[in-house]
């Protein structure tokens, strides 16, 4: 091997101290194949370091040239640093010409000419591109074009270079190792620590530090060091982070130092979010170039772009997230609140209650806590906050719940759903002190409370017992006041699912033999949820049910018929895999002496895929071939009322309400305006003319027979058009 390196560029970084990595150096060999080998991930991921040892524990076939272009970047040095590279003197020894003396394009043209009669493999390692200006980029994109055969190109940089890494990937010309590659595993975090630094730890404080510094070489080095000093060295390591002061200055000096200014503001003032939109950053700090810098993060390796029904965001990587709140907490503690504050007020109006929740309880701001709780606590519930929801109500002061005891009654039903009954009665004796309040408050919350201790007798499976104490239930309360606590009191359309599904299941077994008791079956009660509207809850008991039960091995058709209500459930819940398991199941029972279920099971699958492509006709075809399963079947018992009839009530509900109407664009139309989008910004996020959503408006409108937006929001929603998915 021969290292041709250039007196200028202050080549190679001295490794008599590297850590040994062979999966990196496998890595490495397996992508040179390529012409151009890109090694790009933020600081202290080791990228010099590698390359370094794949050098030294190669062959003797190639010859290596090593620029580093952190030092003098300008075009005419970048040209002198190659030619030096591969052995000469700026002087070209066939035309006589000075490299240095023609335009920079030109050189590099040479330079590949010589590449091309070198007549060895060579491998060019320019370390160090994000520090490169525009005229070296530009010459390095020629160069990386027009590489001859048996000529390689090794790229280190900390963000995406602009060389057109889309083209050659299509070109097939490029090999890409990133942060996932070079990042420490356990393994190696061990050596590292145990080994190299000497410390004494456990093989599980090192997987738990590896896992929370994401396995970044230069983090495991630092608090590795600081560990050394430290009375208990495990206990040093459990408590590292990205506010560790050794990342803090890490970071600071390498990280900050790369960035200008405007993106160094934007990067604090964001960093109390968990995630970044163009619209939640504009409304949490006010800035008017929140586009502009969020296009330029999503060039960094330490960020990741996601896609959501709510939009397009951008996660930062959590280390730099924590890093980044440890410096806005101590440089700026009042704008942090602040930008809490914002933050969950923007999410409430749009619809994302959870991260609402989260950023109150950061900001400790106990009044927009309780603000949240009161007009959104029962939807948090249906969406199974119900560890947050606890949290939360457990860290509002006195003085804010001792007049709202309907706070109480939400946490009593969340630590009903987590099977909590220590602290269920605790929130239920407090919720029964409700002090001085309203007669109409008193009423919804005593409703509220008989509703819970129905629910927990349901729980419990005393079905007569859970009836009894509904019966005097009134079915039609008032609107909730201005201020007050949304729950399950308030609500008339619960409390009649509920007492339906208490009666539907009193009434007995219901298996085609009738040895299947439906209060102890999960399956029969997550289907009579869902067929009485309650479609979270069908969701949340149908995912519980065990799934080891082997279909060739079913004892009865009571097994069966249990199983096709779960398969069933879930899929009209709008959950993939449990139409596979339909498909399935009716695939099992073809040929069996219950061959109707097979084809019912198989028609009832077709109407619900059509059924989530609102192709109305296909769902009536399909369900017009169940009732003809039916129709066969010798003896089908309470079949036709657990699955046909509720396909066929709500679709005559669609038919007759216009619902199958609506055409694509305007169900697309319809979810965006359920997110509290304004008409200016659905239209952006469909791509068409404000006028065109006013015109699709119209007549969706019509079609639903309703005169606002509100309306045709409630509408669809118990139609059931929002629980598609899109």
């Amino acid at each position: 091997m021969t290292i041709l390196q250039a007196p200028d560029t202050a080549a190679q970084p001295a490794a008599d101290h590297l850590l040994p990595r062979p999966r990196i150096v496998e890595c490495l060999e397996a992508a040179i194949d390529r012409p151009l080998v890109l090694l790009e991930a933020p600081a202290g991921y080791g990228k010099t370091c590698a390359v370094l040892e794949w050098m030294r524990q190669t062959d003797t076939r190639r010859d290596y040239t090593w620029v580093d272009l952190r030092v003098g970047d300008q075009p005419r040095r970048f040209v002198g640093a190659l030619a030096e590279g591969l052995g000469g003197t700026g002087r070209d020894a066939a035309g006589g010409d000075g490299l240095l003396d023609l335009p920079p394009e030109a050189a590099v043209d040479r330079i590949v000419d010589r590449l091309r009669h070198h007549g060895r493999e060579v491998v060019t390692i320019l370390d160090g591109l994000d520090a490169a200006d525009e005229g070296v980029l530009h010459l390095v994109r020629r160069l990386v074009e027009s590489l001859p055969s048996g000529a390689h190109v090794v790229l280190t940089s900390r963000t995406r270079p602009p060389i057109g890494v889309p083209r050659l990937r299509s070109w097939l010309a490029i090999a890409e190792i990133g942060p996932d590659d070079l990042r420490f595993d356990v393994g190696e975090a061990s050596a590292l620590l145990r080994t190299s630094l000497g410390l004494e730890v456990d093989r599980d404080t090192i997987a738990d530090v590896t896992r929370r510094l994401d396995g970044w070489p230069a983090g495991l080095q630092l608090v590795g060091l600081a560990a050394r000093s430290a009375d208990d060295p495990g206990a040093s390591l459990r408590r590292a982070g990205g506010d560790h002061p050794d990342i803090d200055a890490y970071l600071t000096s390498e990280v900050l130092p790369t960035i200008d200014d405007a993106l160094q503001t934007f990067l604090v003032d964001t960093a109390p979010l968990e995630r970044l939109s163009v619209s939640l950053c504009e409304a949490a700090t006010g800035r008017p170039d929140v586009a502009r810098q969020l296009r330029a993060l999503q060039s960094w390796p330490w960020t990741d772009l996601e896609y959501t029904e709510t939009g397009s965001w951008l996660r930062l990587h959590p280390l730099l997230h924590d890093w980044l709140l440890a410096l806005a907490k101590r440089t700026q503690p009042q704008r942090v609140d602040l930008v809490l504050d914002r933050a969950a007020r923007w999410c409430a109006r749009h619809d994302l209650l959870e991260e609402a929740l989260t950023y109150a309880t950061w900001g400790h701001q106990p009044r927009l806590l309780a603000w949240l709780l009161r007009g959104h606590g029962d939807e948090l519930l249906g969406r199974g906050q119900h560890v947050r929801l606890l949290a939360a109500v457990e860290s509002l002061p006195q003085r804010l719940t001792a007049s709202d005891p309907e706070l109480y009654l939400l946490s009593a039903e969340a630590a009903l759903a987590l099977q909590d009954g220590d602290a269920r009665e605790r929130f239920l004796a407090m919720a029964r002190l409700p002090g001085e309040l309203p007669a109409d408050r008193r009423n919804a919350l005593a409703r509220g409370l008989a509703m819970l201790e129905a629910l927990t007798l349901l729980d419990a499976g005393e079905v007569a017992a859970a009836r009894d104490r509904l019966l005097r239930l009134d079915d039609t309360p008032a609107h909730p006041p201005p201020g007050a606590t949304a729950h399950l009191g308030w609500s008339g359309p619960r409390a009649r699912r509920l007492r339906a599904m208490i009666e539907f299941l009193a009434r007995g077994p219901v298996s085609v033999d009738g040895r299947v008791d439906p209060a102890d079956s999960t399956a029969v009660r997550a289907f009579v949820a869902y067929q009485h509207g309650d479609s979270e809850q069908a969701r949340v008991l149908a995912v519980s049910v065990p799934g080891d039960v082997a279909l060739g091995t079913l004892p009865s058709l009571d097994r069966t018929l249990e199983l096709l209500l779960w398969a069933l459930t879930r899929a009209w819940a709008d959950d993939d895999e449990g139409t596979r398991e339909a498909r399935e199941t009716a695939a099992t029972l073809a040929g069996r002496r219950h061959w109707w279920l097979a084809d019912l099971t198989a028609a009832l699958t077709a109407a619900e895929d059509e059924r989530r492509s609102h192709r109305w006709r296909g769902v009536r075809r399909s369900l017009e071939t169940a009732r003809q399963a039916l129709a066969g079947a010798a003896d089908p018992g309470a079949v036709p009322v657990l699955f046909l009839d509720p396909q066929l009530q709500r679709l005559e509900i669609r038919e007759g309400s216009g619902a199958s109407q609506l055409t694509e664009r305007e169900l697309d139309i319809l979810r965006q305006l359920a997110v509290q989008r304004s008409r200016r910004e659905v239209a952006e996020a469909l791509y068409v003319s404000p006028n065109t959503i006013k015109t699709h408006l119209r007549a969706i409108y019509r079609k639903l027979g309703v005169a606002t937006r509100e309306q045709a929001i409630t509408r669809a929603r118990e139609l059931g058009l929002l629980e598609v998915s899109p």
